[in-house]
């Protein structure tokens, strides 16, 4: 069975949204012993977030490269758990411009017709 780059691409990136959530266990672990419930709203909407990000890219560059998007996902994902490490309101406002970074990538990316 051959996948299509996007199925790829989705693919790729299902497996890097596991970062989140494991991270977010292990910060809790280690801070209170215990997971707190309210803390899961970090990896959900950071997930979401790439997930939309995935869906409307795959409309606008069905020929992009699979690869590239997944592993700066990954990147972001690994750079949140360890902001979320240091300082919970400092990962609050990093969602934030990782959301606006992502919109402004899509709004250039639908701009731009022609790359080349």
């Amino acid at each position: 069975m051959k996948l299509s780059p996007r199925w790829k691409e989705f693919l790729l990136l299902i497996a890097a949204s596991i970062i989140p959530f494991v991270g977010w266990v292990s910060v809790d672990l280690a801070r209170e012993g215990r997971v707190i419930a309210g803390n899961i709203i970090y990896p959900l909407c950071m997930v979401a977030m790439f997930i939309v990000a995935h869906l409307i890219l795959r409309l606008l560059r069905p020929d992009a490269d699979p690869v590239v998007f997944p592993v700066t996902a990954a990147l972001c994902f690994v750079g949140m758990i360890l902001l979320f490490r240091l300082n919970d309101h400092m990962a609050r406002l990093q969602l934030i411009w990782m959301g606006v970074g992502l919109a402004a990538m899509l709004v250039l990316i639908a701009w731009m017709k022609d790359y080349r």
